[in-house]
């Protein structure tokens, strides 16, 4: 999606120049910044299974943006986006939430998108096992793989704002 330049001007665009964290019981910020502008994350913690997850932008010279969330997906999970099995291969549009439920961990999350914005899963990819150079089938498959849920903002002014509600479901 990104054209022209060289790999370092490409690298600009989706590799933050700078991030900082905080920690605290009442809120987990995110603050990354971008040859383009920034972006944050707040994870507010509304009651024992609720977390809202904000984010902010302030950014200049941009057509559009995705906002994304990285999903850790075990390898027995389930995997509904809006009801609908969600097929490893594809990138599918989400309407409304993606549901996570996996047997081995007893655990059930529901993501919910922000409203008005086009949202999309990405298939997954595996973590980094090595760097460098191709490597054959290997013997053990990972135990997890990381989904992204993708937010486009088009034409994003310089400054907005959304949120994701994760759910803990008993």
């Amino acid at each position: 999606m990104i054209t022209g330049g060289d790999w370092h001007d490409k690298q600009a665009v989706y590799f933050p120049r700078n991030v900082k964290a905080s920690l605290s019981l009442e809120k987990q910020v995110l603050h990354e910044t971008f040859g383009q502008g920034d972006v944050s994350f707040t994870v507010h913690p509304v009651d024992k299974s609720h977390l809202n997850i904000n984010f902010d932008y302030d950014v200049f010279s941009v057509d559009k943006m995705f906002v994304q969330l990285p999903l850790i997906v075990y390898y027995d999970s389930e995997v509904l986006v809006d009801g609908r099995q969600f097929e490893e291969d594809t990138c599918l549009k989400v309407n409304k939430e993606v549901l996570i439920s996996n047997p081995t961990m007893g655990s059930k999350v529901r993501i919910t998108v922000p409203e008005n914005r086009e949202a999309k899963i990405r298939p997954p990819i595996s973590p980094l096992r090595w760097y460098g150079g191709d490597h054959g089938p290997q013997r053990y498959e990972p135990f997890y793989q990381i989904n992204l849920l993708s937010v486009k903002v088009d034409s994003p002014r310089s400054k907005g704002s959304g949120e994701f509600m994760l759910e803990i479901l008993d």
